[in-house]
């Protein structure tokens, strides 16, 4: 998995392969599940310190990280589906839901809701290095915006409707 991952992020971002290390690390070893320390560009090397600043450069290199788990894991992404409904008029206001900040507990708990719902979700880093999540499209006022909200407060979820 690790080398499908440092893949990935080489080919999305022209970053130098620095190649995959294996270790004995208690992080690694203690878990029931595939798991790998993946390391980002170097604060401490100018050029990608640089690059770090660019929100596009962050966004291509979290992009790169989620392609390389659906292509490992063999993951299928739902899209939602566009409506019939011929007059747009008609059709509500799209809107999609972000929160973020999370780990252990909170973070599977909102991830398994959302596979087991098929939701589309784009889970990214924000600068201060936690994992945050943009749900939807949903359209407002439906019931699976409705759920989704109600979801994310019965967690007591940080999250905002955009």
């Amino acid at each position: 998995f690790a080398k499908v991952v440092q893949e990935y992020v080489v080919k999305a971002t022209g970053l130098r392969d620095r190649g995959v290390k294996a270790k004995d690390l208690h992080v690694l070893r203690e878990t029931n599940m595939t798991a790998i320390l993946q390391e980002g560009p170097f604060m401490s090397n100018k050029e990608e310190a640089e690059l770090l600043k660019s929100e596009e450069f962050r966004e291509k290199y979290a992009e790169a990280v989620f392609q390389a788990f659906v292509s490992h894991f063999k993951l299928i992404i739902k899209e939602e589906s566009k409506s019939n409904v011929k007059d747009e008029s008609k059709v509500g206001k799209k809107i999609s839901f972000y929160t973020g900040g999370y780990s252990g507990e909170s973070l599977i708990k909102i991830h398994n809701f959302l596979i087991q719902k098929g939701y589309y979700y784009k889970p990214t880093r924000n600068d201060g290095g936690s994992l945050s999540f943009e749900i939807g499209q949903f359209t407002e006022g439906t019931p699976k915006a409705k759920e989704m909200e109600n979801f994310l407060k019965g967690i007591n979820a940080w999250y905002q409707i955009k």
